[in-house]
């Protein structure tokens, strides 16, 4: 099992796509609303509702230690669902898998179980979608920078090491 541990706040632009593109590598989300005031709770609720395994949780205080709080949530996720990995997610990152495998079995082969997964961040732009009025935000941002000048990694936590 993979499960994403995610604090929002005011995301209401980005976390319906962000929970539905995220689901098809995660076998849960646990999200933290720390206190939004648009709506990014309805658009949760209205996930859950659909089935989707999606568990919200709501933190009033209005300090954002973001490390802190993804920290709590990671031994949260290993309380709850005893997961083989925990990937920690801002609202606005979707992951992607590799041409020629399914988007899952992309992930999984990429993981190891022994150690911390680096996975490389890629950078989207806007580019001329990002004109049409559409609102999910995987459309509109529809190109990505050639190279990436400096590598930035997105860690995945395996369980028990």
């Amino acid at each position: 099992m993979i499960v994403s541990v995610t604090m929002v706040r005011n995301e209401a632009d980005v976390v319906e796509a962000f929970v539905r593109h995220n689901l098809r590598f995660v076998d849960a989300m646990i999200v933290l609303d720390n206190g939004s005031s648009d709506q990014t709770p309805e658009i949760l609720f209205s996930l859950i509702r659909e089935g989707l395994p999606v568990y919200y949780l709501f933190d009033p205080d209005p300090s954002y230690v973001q490390d802190v709080i993804t920290t709590a949530l990671l031994y949260a996720a290993i309380e709850r669902f005893n997961p083989k990995f925990v990937i920690p997610l801002d609202a606005d990152e979707f992951i992607t898998g590799t041409e020629g495998a399914s988007s899952r079995d992309a992930l999984v082969s990429a993981l190891s179980p022994a150690a911390i997964s680096l996975i490389p961040w890629i950078t989207y732009v806007p580019g001329t979608r990002s004109i049409l009025p559409t609102e999910d935000p995987l459309v509109r941002m529809d190109h990505r920078r050639s190279f990436e000048p400096r590598i930035v990694y997105k860690a995945i936590v395996p369980v028990g090491v």
